[in-house]
């Protein structure tokens, strides 16, 4: 009866043995999916990490593109405003020169037609002293004329 109850224990443990070494194999076959799932949404992952990292850095270009378009567009504008300002300044000295020739050109306008008025007059003066100079010996010429034709006669 020992015997057959040794045996029993035994078959038991064997069983036991057998089903908790089947249990084993069922976890580590578990265990072994559990890894290649694991595995298999880590290399997903770090495939969508990786594509996501080079929109990261093709964004990153095209950022550091558009700093340097806008860079040099600032740079242009900051040229071409002090270009023209520049041209503004020198075209006020250039504007205050010419106003200074015109107003030097119409002071000598003026004193021309000063002059030329102030000559008119004198040679208007002139004129009539020369017509009245002119009347004189015409009255002159003529009386002796007059004596002479008395003195003919």
């Amino acid at each position: 009866q020992k015997i057959l109850e040794t045996e029993f224990r035994i078959a038991r443990a064997v069983a036991a043995r057998e089903d908790a070494q089947r249990q084993a194999v069922e976890e580590k076959d578990r265990l072994q999916t559990a890894q290649n799932e694991s595995r298999m949404t880590c290399s997903a992952a770090q495939s969508e990490v990786d594509e996501a990292l080079e929109q990261v850095e093709d964004v990153e270009k095209r950022l550091e593109a558009k700093q340097l378009e806008l860079k040099t567009y600032v740079e242009d504008s900051v040229n071409t405003e002090q270009r023209l300002e520049h041209e503004l300044l020198n075209q006020a000295e250039e504007k205050q020169e010419l106003m200074k020739q015109i107003e030097a050109a119409n002071k000598r306008l003026e004193e021309v037609r000063q002059a030329k008025a102030d000559h008119m007059e004198k040679l208007q003066g002139e004129l009539e002293r020369q017509n009245n100079e002119l009347q004189t010996l015409k009255g002159e010429t003529e009386r002796t004329q007059a004596l002479l034709r008395e003195l003919e006669m």
